[in-house]
């Protein structure tokens, strides 16, 4: 009886885990666009938020060392943003260790139209030189209610909580009836 309300509690800890936890705890860097290796060094580049919509998008790269694959601090990092409809409105950012959430990334902020761009990540690492080239679309913006979703959809957290352990518990009187019935019925049948 005991292996089933851990089996239980197992599976509702995961499927919560699942469902809330990477996005709440913003475990993450954003969205990987690109990862290139050259001239020993390895060069990842992150885009968040994960879905690009118009407006200000944090590129954030991570350079580290194809061998040991330390993080190298000491790395200059300039991001050039080229709209594919209107190239003379290129934009070069340099990325900053203050403006990424995780120290051990380099990061800019890029304010974004609509539409196909191309991307170009230049590293300068004492001599050592890697470039990352790659195109990402971007969306039209969002609504404005898109801002306030999370303030209307916190309460549905504890009603699925709650009708989970309704559930449990329903199932488990219920596995318990079935088994004092069938204490009861071997008992009376015997001689």
């Amino acid at each position: 009886m005991h292996c089933c309300n851990y089996r239980w509690q197992v599976f509702a800890w995961l499927g919560l885990h699942l469902l809330f936890a990477p996005r709440l705890t913003l475990a993450d860097g954003g969205a990987i666009r690109a990862i290139e290796k050259s001239e020993g060094l390895a060069i990842s580049v992150f885009t968040s938020p994960a879905i690009l919509t118009a407006g200000e998008v944090d590129i954030s790269v991570l350079v580290q060392d194809d061998q040991s694959q330390q993080s190298l601090a000491d790395t200059q990092v300039q991001v050039t943003v080229i709209p594919r409809e209107h190239s003379y409105l290129a934009e070069r950012h340099a990325a900053v260790e203050e403006l990424a959430a995780n120290r051990l990334m380099k990061s800019c902020h890029v304010q974004l139209q609509q539409g196909w761009h191309e991307v170009e990540v230049l590293v300068d690492n004492k001599g050592r030189r890697g470039r990352v080239d790659f195109a990402m679309f971007v969306g039209p913006p969002l609504g404005r209610a898109a801002h306030f979703w999370p303030w209307f959809a916190w309460p549905a957290v504890p009603i699925i909580l709650v009708t989970i352990n309704l559930a449990y518990r329903h199932l488990r009187s219920n596995s318990l009836a079935i088994i004092n019935r069938r204490i009861v019925d071997s008992a009376t049948h015997d001689p």
